[in-house]
């Protein structure tokens, strides 16, 4: 058997069985990665339905309201002394070396970065990026900062680790209890410090670990005394819900549920480890409502509350260093306005308090209760709605969110005394009213249908959720319409439920039925000038595409010269190729582009763009995928001499020598061809059983084909067989072509061989001839994808369909084909303005690039689809 490459791995099918087992197990645990937090998610949803099937909402709400203030307080001490421990972290991590910062200043970063990281980052290990930032003001930079990073985080694990260890480790019976386990943590905090200061002395150690300044004994005592003081709010809170607590099963508990909510990569273990701890506290501690309410008040005054503060600091920092806040902002409010609408639709879905819905029923007639609990689910809708609206700034989108909450607060009021939820709202006008000055964006919302069907499928999903989980009995269905009391919360429930599906499906509808709104499709004289623009500015011929007259031209009114070709496509602009404008004002155009696009409601995607114009896009924060590579031949190296040409002569002389020929038809004399093109086009077309394409690939049209030249390949009789428009890029830079068409019948009749081979290799030719520097042969999808074992999943995936997808494209077999011509291979881009939206951005441009969704689902044709299609396959 050979020897594999250095580099290469063995085939598994060579390996002996143990290492195909290993080798199994380990793609297996690396396939599972991505989805390992979901897997946990679904396992603890599933273990704690049970349980939080048995919880009474209204009963939970009226533990809450009637906490003992001195609880409180003594809970927000206790939070307090932990915020204060916070800092301690990074004081001891920046050590004596190299004159650190002042004390105040670290202990600061440490507690803005814990209160602010433990509630909206996965877990407590995260947030590094937040105390990278912090550390910049400071002097702290470069591998110093990772380094502090690297030991607070060790430390904050290796002291979890221990109280872990301290909870579970097995005691004899006689001995077993809160004091023990309380040693015990004393114990495993001392063999963390141990293993902590031991880490830097390691010879395989990292060298961020290695060079630690960190005073390694202190940074270990404050990780060990940080997690216990968490655990003391944990059972304070718990104490005093219900009036008492075995401490040993709630310090047991409390890290369970920690190390569950760390391994689930949910923010702050939200969901997962609170899903453990009612499991494993509802039993003895009291019921389930007294524990969830407990577990509220933790949430809310040890994660929240600090939450929220340092989020105002974090924004006052924004405020005095950021360039631009308007965009973080406006994401804020909308995000304020989306959780409104969510709390009133939770609320609605509720019963009210049993003392207010009596005060109710003596002082409000059932008919406004009736109107009010309605108009809060409908207005509870609106606002998840119109927070797309805000988050893009409109100013109608600004004046309506205001009434809505204004009339939030009312209806929340009058439906049953819900002031804690008018509160919300009321708060919400406020800050409108003050921070109004990102909302003045002209322009009204018009969101997608995909944005509206998920709307209103989340709304219905958690109001029916609340509803079904909260009521002990649901009325039968007769009654929903006749039954209108104070006290008919199950009959008002349905009621509400049907409104919210019948309200999100009317607006599915509607938006789904509506007209698409047009492009403004260039007339000749804007298709001339963009090509002259493209010749004088852009390297490349991709956007020479403008010259097929299917994608509208976006031009600023500053800087006024330059424009970008796009198309609109479901929620998406989509720009075809870089942005052609003067070189340095790349920036000022996209800006524009992004605006006009927000303007209209719509994201942008960047399609098919050149490493060039990456660095531009990443700075207004665009994710990128790789679509594959760009063939381009190098026609100063380019000839037919020498061994290594020897199939390309093969090519041509065969061809030749049945009399065929080459020429090259000027755009003015192309008119005259159209009926023999059209004929070959027809032809490849039916042979191939596909139909047009479009975008990103030219498509026969007559007034299309007339403005550029057209490289024809003609038969012993004169008989056109082949042909393809070129596109002129600028003097000395490069020549491409866009529809290259053959018919297989004419090409067997005139007994030609290798026809597409030899209209390549004389446009090459031509092209050098002419004094072009480089030949385009068009894209290779998804060639170079993925290959790395440490590429996105999506592009790894991508490496799948090209390996595998050959029975509905010929990917492996085009990058074959186009290989052969010795090309210098260039990768290209498509960059998306959301990570989550690469889905729908490839499905959307594929379906742009087919003609329609029916054209991409229902496809004409067979895998050679592209073979012909020189420019942009």
């Amino acid at each position: 058997m050979t020897e594999p490459a250095p580099g290469e791995e063995l085939p598994s099918a060579a390996l002996p069985e143990p290492q195909r087992l290993r080798l199994f197990l380990s793609r297996s645990v690396e396939a599972l990665r991505p989805i390992w937090p979901w897997l946990i998610l679904a396992l603890i949803a599933w273990v704690g339905w049970h349980e939080l099937r048995q919880v009474d909402v209204g009963t939970v709400r009226g533990l809450l309201r009637d906490a003992d203030p001195t609880l409180i307080l003594i809970l927000l001490g206790a939070t307090a002394a932990n915020l204060a421990v916070f800092g301690l972290y990074d004081v001891a991590a920046l050590g004596p070396r190299s004159q650190p910062p002042p004390l105040a200043a670290r202990w600061k970063v440490g507690v803005l970065s814990f209160a602010w990281s433990n509630f909206l980052t996965f877990g407590p290990l995260a947030g590094p990026a937040l105390r990278l930032w912090l550390y910049r003001p400071i002097g702290v930079e470069g591998e110093r900062a990772r380094s502090a990073l690297a030991a607070v985080l060790s430390a904050l694990s290796l002291a979890l680790l221990g109280w872990c260890g301290a909870v579970w480790m097995p005691l004899p019976a006689a001995i077993d209890g809160f004091p023990a386990r309380l040693g015990a943590g004393v114990v495993f905090a001392a063999l963390a410090a141990a293993i902590l200061r031991l880490l830097p002395r390691l010879r395989f150690a990292p060298a961020l670990i290695r060079r630690w300044e960190a005073r390694t004994l202190l940074l270990s005592a404050v990780a060990s005394l940080d997690w216990f003081l968490a655990w003391v709010v944990f059972d304070l809170a718990l104490d005093g819900l219900h009036g008492g607590i075995d401490q040993k099963l709630s310090i047991t508990a409390f890290f369970t549920g920690q190390l569950i909510g760390l391994m689930s990569f949910t923010p702050g273990g939200l969901g997962s480890a609170d899903a453990w701890w009612i499991v494993s506290l509802s039993g003895v501690a009291g019921g389930h409502d007294r524990v969830l309410a407990a577990l509220v008040l933790y949430r809310c005054i040890y994660y929240v509350l600090p939450w929220a503060v340092a989020s105002l600091v974090l924004a006052g920092r924004l405020v005095r260093t950021g360039p631009n806040i308007n965009a973080v902002l406006r994401a804020s409010v909308a995000s304020y306005a989306f959780l409104c609408g969510v709390v009133l639709l939770a609320s609605a879905a509720t019963p009210s308090l049993s003392d207010r819905a009596a005060f109710l029923m003596h002082t409000v007639p059932v008919a406004l209760v009736e109107i009010s609990h309605a108009a809060s689910v409908v207005l509870g809708f609106l606002l998840l709605v119109i927070s797309r609206g805000l988050v893009r700034g409109y100013r109608a989108s600004h004046r309506l969110a205001l009434a809505l909450f204004v009339a939030g607060a009312v209806t929340t009021f009058l439906k049953g005394l819900d002031f804690e939820e008018a509160i919300l709202s009321l708060a919400a006008v406020a800050i409108l009213l003050v921070a109004h000055r990102p909302f003045e964006r002209e322009g009204r919302m018009r969101p997608s249908t995909e944005f509206i069907v998920s709307v209103g499928t989340f709304a219905v999903v958690l109001f029916a959720a609340v509803g079904f989980g909260s009521l002990s009995h649901v009325p039968r269905l007769p009654l929903v319409f006749t039954r209108f009391e104070h006290f008919a919360y199950g009959a008002r429930f349905l009621r509400g439920l049907l409104i919210l599906a019948a309200m999100a499906a009317v607006a599915g509808l509607h938006f789904a039925l509506r007209a698409r709104p047009r492009d403004p499709l260039p007339d000749a004289v804007a298709i001339d000038r963009a090509i002259e623009e493209t010749r004088a500015w852009r390297r490349g011929t991709n956007p020479l595409l403008v010259a097929s007259g299917d994608k509208a031209i976006f031009r600023a009114a500053r800087p006024a010269e330059g424009f970008i070709a796009y198309r609109t496509a479901g929620r998406f602009m989509v720009a075809y190729s870089d942005p052609v404008c003067p070189p340095g004002r790349e920036r000022a155009l996209l800006a524009a582009f992004l605006e006009h696009a927000s303007a209209w409601d719509r994201d942008v995607i960047l399609y098919q763009i050149a490493p060039a114009t990456l660095p531009v896009a990443h700075d207004f924060g665009f994710t990128f995928f790789k679509l594959g590579e760009e063939g381009l031949v190098d026609l100063a190296r380019f000839d037919l001499k020498g061994n290594k040409a020897k199939s390309w002569r093969h090519a041509m002389n065969s061809v030749e020598k049945e009399g065929g020929r080459f020429e090259v038809v000027p755009a003015a004399e192309v008119k005259a061809l159209l009926p023999e093109l059209r004929a070959i086009s027809d032809d490849w077309l039916a042979e191939k059983h596909v139909v047009e394409k479009r975008f990103s690939l030219g498509r026969f049209e007559e007034t299309y084909l007339t403005r550029t030249p057209c490289a024809v390949v003609r038969d012993a009789a004169g008989r056109a067989v082949a042909f393809a428009n070129l596109l002129e890029g600028a003097p000395q830079d490069e020549l491409s072509v866009d529809l290259m068409r053959y018919s297989a019948r004419r090409e067997q009749a005139a007994g030609l061989r290798d026809v597409m081979d030899y209209l390549f290799l004389q446009l090459m030719l031509h092209g050098k001839e002419r004094g072009y520097a480089r030949f385009n042969l068009g894209m290779a999808p998804l060639a170079s994808v993925g290959e790395e074992r440490w590429a996105r999943p999506f592009e790894r995936f991508a490496r799948l369909v090209f390996r595998h997808g050959e029975h509905w494209y010929n990917y492996q077999g085009l990058r074959r084909y186009k290989e052969k011509f010795d090309p210098i291979w260039e990768p290209r881009y498509m960059a998306y303005q959301h990570p989550w939206d690469w889905p729908l951005a490839s499905t959307t441009t594929a379906a742009l690039i087919a003609g329609g969704w029916r054209a991409l689902l229902l496809p004409g044709g067979g895998q050679e689809a592209s073979a012909g299609s020189g420019h942009a396959a």
